[in-house]
C-alpha cells in the first residue's frame, strides 16, 4: 500500500510539472487515450498452461505534451487469461496482470501527419493466479506489486482537425520475481491499437 503511494504522488508530481510546462508554451494542456490488443507474455509456462501465445490487453491513460515532440503519460491496463486444466474435469486455472506505465513518449514528424513513436519508463505490475472446480471454492494468489521498466515504438496518424490521433505500438514490459509463488519474468510484448484524444 505504501509503495502504490508513493507510485501515485510521483505520477501527479511529474504531470503537475509537465501540464505547467505545457500550459506555459502554449501546447495542448491534456490527452485522454484508449487502447487495446494482444500481449504475447514472457512466463515461461504460459504456452504450455493456457494452450495460446497471447490474449486481450486493454487500457486507457494521460498525456501532457511538455514541447511539440515531447509527452509526459501514464497508463493503465489489464490482461487476463483463463483455461480449463488438462485432465482435471471443470476445473479452471486463470491469470490476471494489471500494469500501470509512467513515461515519456517522443513522437517525430515523419510525413505530413505521420508521426514515429518512440516511448519508455517504469512499469508497475500486479499479478494474480487462481484455480477453481466445481468443488472447491477458487483458490488464489496475488503477487507482490514490482517495478520494473517498458519500451516501446509506434506510429500514429493525426486526422483531420488535429483532435483525434490513432496509433500503432509494440510495447516491451519487463519485470522479474525471485519468490516461491512467482519466479520468473512476468512481463512480455505488447502489440496494441489506439485512439488518441487531444482537449484544449
Amino acid at each position: 500500500m505504501k509503495s502504490t503511494k508513493t507510485i501515485l504522488a510521483i505520477l501527479i508530481v511529474i504531470m503537475s510539472i509537465g501540464s505547467s510546462i505545457a500550459l506555459s508554451q502554449g501546447e495542448q494542456p491534456f490527452i485522454i487515450s484508449v487502447q487495446g490488443g494482444l500481449f504475447f507474455p514472457a512466463q515461461a509456462q504460459y504456452k504450455d498452461v493456457y494452450q495460446v501465445s497471447s490474449d486481450l490487453v486493454y487500457g486507457f491513460g494521460i498525456g501532457l505534451p511538455v514541447s511539440r515532440t515531447l509527452i509526459v503519460t501514464g497508463d493503465m491496463s489489464w490482461f487476463k487469461s483463463e483455461a480449463i486444466l488438462g485432465g482435471v474435469t471443470d476445473s479452471t486455472t486463470k491469470i490476471q496482470e494489471k500494469f500501470i506505465h509512467v513515461g515519456l513518449l517522443n513522437k517525430q514528424p515523419v510525413n505530413g501527419a505521420i508521426f514515429l513513436r518512440l516511448s519508455g519508463g517504469l512499469n508497475y505490475i500486479t499479478i494474480k493466479q487462481a484455480i477453481s472446480g466445481p468443488q472447491s471454492p477458487e483458490n488464489g494468489k496475488e503477487s507482490e506489486k514490482k517495478l520494473g521498466y517498458y519500451a516501446g515504438i509506434g506510429v500514429e496518424n493525426l486526422f483531420e482537425g488535429g483532435r483525434v490521433a490513432m496509433f500503432a505500438d509494440a510495447v516491451y514490459d519487463y519485470s522479474r520475481w525471485h519468490d516461491t509463488d512467482f519466479n520468473g519474468d512476468f512481463g512480455g510484448v505488447r502489440a496494441v491499437l489506439g485512439l488518441n484524444f487531444i482537449l484544449f
